[in-house]
């Protein structure tokens, strides 16, 4: 999620500075940490607003900010062509400087609320910040901004080692990719707020052109880490043989030195940008691969109802099984013993709020398919969360014992 949410902006990060570095030297780098610390401030703020304020107007707010960043590109690109900035000269460079920093600064702002919230809706269900779980995810937060930080700082790196030119027509087209990969959201909210009239000619076409934009949004990061490799590429060919005149051999050595230095900073950056796509693509995957539940175990069933003995459950995993009603439904339930104890959870395989998508063991723990919250194993069997929803059943001679009437109340839950 993390590099997903900031893959985009650690390279234009990375650019920007480069470019204002080359072009407006001291101004222009001390101008780009200050718009980095307000857009970082600012977003912090934003963040704990949007997370404790419930009535606050997220969609009218990002309006106004697209709308100002926007305006700020616009002004920023016209400032630092080369035969305007030639003609402005002095006053120009300081111009540019202001319009850098209110665009890396808007852009810290606009993308990076939601990721400083991250660990505040980590899904913890009942455990603590202080629990191995917390503690996973969170060093996987961390793994993430420090893989952006690196990205970020080898770009840099790469392209103040490269020509003007090639500084310039970078920031431009990283510049162009983030700002076109934020219309889709633009878009969005003119259309949610009916801005643009339903009948106005204009609808279908915004409307299509912002299903595209957010269905394909993944694009615009494979083309930002594309532009970093370019970059990489271009820089580490270049440094391949010595091109530069030297009078000594010591002049020799340090020009190789340099060219080795810069062949390394293409390498990381090809290796960052392999981590970005493998997280993006198989790790993706792995993360939200569908999860298969355990097969529905046979049980006895006399006198109107379903006999479980003890032996068949007391393993302490989680055991699911199944009546087949009149109208061809199976109502899944599950048992397992609870740990420290000799009493049972007992409930329907769904609950009031995921419905039926079921339960699954995870590393001894029980979790919801549909939202992936843990179940508290002793809360099983009582009303509340995500729980099992609780049915009626009785121990007897050894045996759990729940009469299909029960099962044949809740049918209703279950589709197949």
């Amino acid at each position: 999620m993390v590099t997903e949410s900031t893959v985009i902006l650690g390279i234009i990060t990375g650019v920007l500075f480069a470019f204002m570095k080359v072009f407006y030297e001291k101004k222009g780098k001390l101008a780009m940490f200050i718009g980095c610390a307000a857009g970082l401030i600012a977003a912090a703020v934003m963040s704990y607003i949007k997370n404790h304020t419930k009535r606050f107007d997220m969609n009218g707010w990002n309006l106004r900010t697209l709308i100002v960043l926007f305006i700020i590109f616009g002004l920023f690109i016209i400032m630092t062509i080369g035969p305007i900035r030639k003609l402005t000269r002095k006053p120009g460079e300081y111009i540019a400087s202001v319009l850098g920093a209110s665009f890396i600064g808007y852009l810290w702002f606009y993308e990076l609320p939601d990721v400083i919230a991250y660990p505040s809706n980590f899904d913890l269900s009942n455990n603590s910040v202080f629990s191995t779980d917390f503690l996973y995810r969170f060093i996987g937060y961390l793994l993430g901004l420090l893989l952006i930080f690196v990205s970020c700082m080898i770009m840099y790196r790469i392209m103040v080692r490269l020509p003007k030119l090639h500084n310039a027509i970078f920031m431009r087209v990283a510049s162009c990719l983030i700002v076109i990969s934020f219309l889709g959201n633009f878009f969005n909210i003119l259309l949610s707020k009916r801005m643009i009239k339903m009948n106005s000619p204009m609808r279908k076409p915004v409307f299509e052109i912002t299903k595209n934009l957010q269905n394909n949004s993944n694009w615009f990061i494979y083309a930002a880490i594309a532009l970093a490799v370019a970059a990489a590429a271009i820089l580490f060919f270049r440094n391949i043989r010595v091109t530069q005149e030297y009078s000594n051999p010591a002049q020799h050595r340090k020009i190789r030195a340099g060219m080795r230095s810069s062949r390394r900073y293409a390498v990381v950056m090809a290796v960052c940008a392999a981590i970005s796509v493998l997280n993006l693509t198989v790790v993706y995957a792995i993360d939200n691969q569908a999860v298969v539940l355990s097969p529905v175990e046979d049980c006895e069933i006399r006198n109107d109802s379903l006999y479980i003995p003890f032996e068949q459950v007391e393993d302490g995993h989680l055991h699911r099984f199944a009546y087949k009603t009149n109208n061809n439904r199976n109502v899944r339930f599950i048992v397992i013993k609870k740990p420290n104890s000799k009493a049972y959870g007992v409930g329907l395989d769904a609950c009031d709020i995921c419905g039926e998508t079921g339960y699954y063991e995870r590393n001894g723990q029980i979790v919801c398919k549909l939202c992936d919250v843990v179940m508290n194993i002793n809360t099983i069997g009582f009303k509340g969360g995500c729980n099992p929803i609780v049915i009626d059943y009785k121990i007897e001679d050894g045996y759990i014992i729940v009469p299909i009437s029960t099962l044949v109340e809740h049918e209703k839950k279950f589709k197949s």
